[in-house]
């Protein structure tokens, strides 16, 4: 999604974890297609951290959303944008 200079990325069922941020390849036991998933995800956190887009995940705990950058051969959370619920 894009708005202006603003940009997130809703990461649905490619997040399952948080480990899986600094680790991509780590799959879940819901993966049905493993490899898919790990180039998908790949692409997702790339995507992210090149175009300073926030990922909002669908399975990890609390509420909001966070910026990454590349650490290596896997990712690193920046910093997290929390949303309020009301």
């Amino acid at each position: 999604m894009e708005s202006g200079a603003d940009r997130a990325i809703f990461a649905g069922d490619l997040l399952h974890g948080a480990i899986q941020v600094h680790e991509p390849h780590i799959n879940s036991c819901f993966e049905e297609d493993e490899e898919g998933a790990r180039a998908s995800r790949a692409r997702m956190f790339a995507h992210a951290a090149d175009n300073n887009a926030l990922v909002l995940p669908a399975h990890l705990p609390g509420h909001g959303a966070f910026a990454m950058r590349r650490r290596g051969s896997g990712f690193e959370v920046t910093d997290w944008a929390p949303f309020a619920c009301t």
